[in-house]
């Protein structure tokens, strides 16, 4: 179980300050908020937060927490049970670029700032969700490469933080424009860029499509039906989009 999830008793609140504070720092700045600021965004007393967290760093580390608590809460929970690790680490992508969407300032937080501070202090107990996110993805791949799902031509480690760097350079473009909306038909297209992309790189060849090449086409006429290329076969086709519809904070 992931650490920081809010308890029902105190997350109505906790989480207005939270979602407010993670709104104000990621499109105003962190120097630039103050904590009256947040109270008068979330709707409360700026003693209210006091009760909470000690200062405005402590309300950070609180964000870095608890959004990270809840992105990898909402993966575990969607791949328990689950054995093929193809099919888990497509979880454990989509699900993440669902919840960058879902919850742009906390993606903001957690893939820009904390991961840029995670590096510095790779050891600070704030960042141990996002460590454990890390080490989830870095293992599924380890588990397609024993099984000879994925290919093995990079450490599970560098393959997997190399696709995430890809995923989130590409929600970034969409996040950071000015007239950014969170539009179903956005959230398929980088989807779908990333499953074809990345799932087909990654995949050992033993386990891509065998195409067949088409025959050269007849001079004259139209080829026959049987002579023409049919689309190629992927493990994503007919695959509904398994958005977590009512996953939201304050229900964890």
């Amino acid at each position: 179980m992931p650490e920081d999830i809010i308890p029902e008793d105190g997350a109505d609140k906790r989480t207005r300050i939270l979602r407010s504070a993670a709104r104000l720092f990621s499109r105003q700045g962190y120097n630039e908020t103050s904590m009256k600021d947040i109270a008068d965004d979330a709707g409360i007393a700026v003693g209210t937060i006091y009760l909470y967290y000690r200062n405005k760093e402590d309300l950070l580390i609180g964000i870095y927490q608890y959004s990270s608590a809840l992105l990898l809460k909402r993966i575990t929970d969607k791949i328990a049970g689950r054995t093929d690790p193809l099919e888990k680490y497509v979880i454990y992508l989509t699900d993440s670029i669902d919840y960058a969407y879902d919850y742009p300032d906390f993606f903001m937080i957690i893939f820009v700032d904390l991961r840029r501070k995670q590096i510095e202090l790779p050891q600070r107990p704030a960042f141990s969700n996002f460590r454990r996110f890390l080490a989830l993805g870095e293992s599924l791949i380890g588990e397609g490469q024993a099984a000879g799902r994925f290919a093995a031509s990079l450490p599970a480690a560098q393959l997997n933080l190399g696709i995430m760097a890809m995923w989130v350079g590409l929600v970034l473009t969409r996040v950071l424009e000015p007239a950014f909306r969170a539009g179903a038909e956005d959230r398929r297209e980088i989807i779908e860029i990333v499953r074809s992309t990345v799932m087909d790189g990654i995949r050992s060849p033993s386990q891509k499509p065998f195409l067949v090449s088409r025959p050269p086409a007849k001079e004259k006429g139209t080829p026959a039906a049987s002579e023409k290329e049919s689309p190629r076969p992927g493990i994503f086709q007919g695959r509904r989009d398994e958005r977590d519809e009512g996953l939201r904070p304050e229900e964890l």
